[in-house]
This record gives C-alpha cells, sequence and structure tokens, in this order.
C-alpha cells in the first residue's frame, strides 16, 4: 500500500495501449477504494473485464434502469463494454512514471475528455485514411522503405511476465483455468513487438489459434502467416508442451 495525503492507495502496474495517451504502458496506477456512488463520468476506473481480468478504462455514461449500469471505453479504443457496480474495483486517482506521482484531476475534467474523444476519432479516420492508402503501390513501398521488416519469431511460455507480448492488444481471450496449456508467439522486428498469436489447448487435448493481431505498418508483409506457420509446426511437432 502507499500512503499520499492520508489516503491509503493500492498501486497495479498498467500495460497495453488502450488508455494512451493518458495511461502509458507500464504506468504505476494508484487505485482508491471507492464506493460504486461516488463514481462520476470521465472518472478512470479499475473493474473485471468479461474473462475476470482487471482492467483499468474510462466511464463515459451512466445509466439507471432498475440496476446502474456503466459504459466504459479506452481513451485509444473503439470498443466499449457495459458493466455494473459489481465489478468495478476502484478509482484510478493517480499514476507514477518515472518515479514522479501525478494525481489525475486534469485528465478527469470535461476539456481533456473532449480532447480525448476527438484525437481518438481523429487517430481512427487517419487509421482508415492510411490503410485505404496503404494498399496503393506506391505507398506499400514507402512505408517497406521507411519500415523495414527485420522478421525474428518467439515462443513465449510465460507470457503473464513478458512485457513485449504485453506492450500491444493486451487482452487474454479466455479465462484463467479454461484451458489445460496455453503460450504465445510473438514477431518482433528490430527489437520491437509487431505480431502476437496465442496457442490453446483445451481439456479435450484440442489445439486451436487465437490471433494474429498485427501492427498496422506491418500488416500485409506475411508477418501473420509466419506467426500461423510456427504455431502449427510447433503443434504438428508435438513440440508445444516443451516451450
Amino acid at each position: 500500500m502507499i500512503a499520499i495525503d492520508q489516503q491509503k492507495l493500492s498501486a497495479s502496474s498498467f500495460f497495453g495501449q488502450s488508455m494512451s495517451p493518458t495511461l502509458r504502458h507500464k504506468d504505476i496506477l494508484l487505485i482508491k477504494d471507492i464506493n460504486s456512488t461516488r463514481i462520476k463520468v470521465r472518472d478512470i476506473v479499475t473493474f473485471k473485464d468479461r474473462n475476470d481480468y482487471i482492467v483499468a478504462h474510462r466511464i463515459i455514461k451512466i445509466v439507471n434502469r432498475g440496476e446502474v449500469l456503466y459504459y466504459i471505453k479506452g481513451d485509444a479504443s473503439r470498443s466499449i463494454e457495459i458493466i455494473s457496480a459489481s465489478k468495478i474495483l476502484g478509482k484510478v486517482v493517480g499514476i507514477k512514471r518515472k518515479n514522479k506521482i501525478t494525481f489525475l484531476h486534469l485528465q478527469r475534467s470535461l476539456i481533456y475528455f473532449y480532447i480525448i474523444s476527438y484525437f481518438s476519432a481523429l487517430k481512427e479516420f487517419i487509421k482508415i485514411l492510411l490503410k485505404w492508402l496503404y494498399y496503393s503501390r506506391f505507398f506499400k513501398k514507402l512505408i517497406e522503405f521507411l519500415f523495414p521488416l527485420e522478421l525474428k519469431i518467439y515462443v513465449i511460455k510465460d507470457i503473464d511476465r513478458n512485457d513485449d507480448f504485453k506492450s500491444f492488444y493486451n487482452i487474454r481471450p479466455f479465462k484463467p483455468g479454461e484451458y489445460d496449456f496455453f503460450c504465445g508467439i510473438i514477431a518482433k522486428s528490430h527489437d520491437n513487438s509487431i505480431g502476437k498469436l496465442w496457442i490453446l489447448k483445451d481439456k479435450t487435448a484440442n489445439y486451436s489459434l487465437y490471433g494474429p493481431h498485427i501492427k498496422f505498418l506491418y500488416q500485409g508483409r506475411n508477418v501473420n502467416e509466419k506467426l500461423v506457420q510456427e504455431a502449427v509446426r510447433l503443434i504438428n511437432d508435438e513440440n508445444v508442451s516443451l516451450l
């Protein structure tokens, strides 16, 4: 526990890019226990998602339909989740980044909220535009020149402790105990993580793959095929359990 301003706060690491730029990968979140009736729109809260994993996202709407429901979204995400009060664990009141503690007063203001909403919409528009341009021959050649691909594939057994694997699309697509075995395969270029997938083995010994998820600038460059080929090779060689 961390004692600040006579309030006891719990500290938790944040992974991924879903709350960028408010929260960054590897930030330490300062979380305060709070009664759900005191939670307001624009607050950032921690909650359990449908797979019982702890997530930190922003509340964008609260409705009362016999039961109070909270509409929650990452600042850099398009997807919205609806949760009940029982799922909320606490309110993020500050962050620790590079040994400096910042409290989130400005980051929950109405002006900041509108700026973030505009930023997210603009980013999605730019992404759609770039995707359209990307498949033109000239633009694709330009991207390949500016971002040369030096592909290396790695197998990650302990995905919960590997920061590279958690650095983007940090969502585990299954519940704890749902699979007898799982591991991850990650693609890197120049030491940057650019793609990932999961190998899952259920209780009937059947394997399945989830993914791959490839960063935008590396889509259409055979990264997904390489990840799937490596996964299939491991499964066919029956080496998955030895990784």
